[in-house]
This record gives C-alpha cells, sequence and structure tokens, in this order.
C-alpha cells in the first residue's frame, strides 16, 4: 500500500480569558488572545516505511488586557 498527502490548514482563532506565562514565566490571566496562522503537513506511508512532517507558522499573536493596557507590560503589583 503507497499513500502520501498534503494538507494546508489557515487558522484564526479567538479565545477569551486565556492563562498564558509572561517574560517572566509566571502565570497571568488574560482577557482575549487572537492567533492566526498556517500549518503545512505532509504524510507517506509506503506499507514498510512511513513518516510525516509539519510546520507551523503563527502570522499573529495578540495579548489583549485592560490591566497591561493602562500599567504597561513592566508592571508589579503586590498585596499585603
Amino acid at each position: 500500500m503507497r499513500r502520501a498527502d498534503f494538507r494546508v490548514n489557515y487558522f484564526h482563532n479567538k479565545t477569551k480569558n486565556i492563562i498564558d506565562r509572561d517574560q517572566y514565566l509566571e502565570f497571568e490571566q488574560f482577557e482575549k488572545q487572537v492567533k492566526t496562522g498556517v500549518e503545512l503537513s505532509a504524510r507517506s506511508d509506503s506499507g514498510r516505511v512511513f513518516g510525516s512532517l509539519g510546520v507551523l507558522r503563527n502570522l499573529k499573536n495578540e495579548m489583549c488586557d485592560e490591566l497591561y493596557a493602562i500599567l504597561g507590560m513592566n508592571h508589579q503589583i503586590t498585596t499585603i
């Protein structure tokens, strides 16, 4: 059996209330994230040998949060 295929996928995702890490690897909650990108994948199967390869390219990755917009990325909030 010999099979091969090639795929191209485009995505545009909007996610609300997302938890991610900041530049200091600390967890932060953001209001919204918008990701846009392209994924290319190929696979082949010859019966004895098979393989696959995938490549992802993010075209846009935006994080939106009102607190970051007001205070900036380098803010320190401490509670006592």
